[in-house]
């Protein structure tokens, strides 16, 4: 089977389309690098990873603890159970 080539018009009024278009393509493309080189992304903020719960009670303890100082009365006197005698404890 014979290929048939295109009238030569036609041949290079394709090339010339395909040529416009790799100009056009890599003119956005230069253009998008000199307006990106000149506008800069602001920088990320770091993500705000969860913390654990002995990081979230830490963080509640110390401010109970910046609290009582700075309570009007001062700082109360520290609320505990009383100790509890072994030799009443049955195992």
């Amino acid at each position: 089977m014979l290929r048939k080539l295109p009238p030569a018009d036609l041949a290079q009024t394709m090339t010339w389309i395909w040529l416009g278009m790799l100009a056009i393509g890599g003119s956005v493309f230069l253009a998008y690098r000199y307006w990106r080189k000149r506008h800069p992304r602001p920088p990320q903020k770091p993500e705000k990873q969860p913390q654990g719960y002995a990081q979230r009670l830490q963080r509640r303890m110390s401010q109970k603890r910046i609290d009582l100082k700075h309570a009007p009365d001062g700082p109360a006197e520290s609320v505990s159970t009383p100790n509890r005698d072994r030799s009443d404890h049955k195992s």
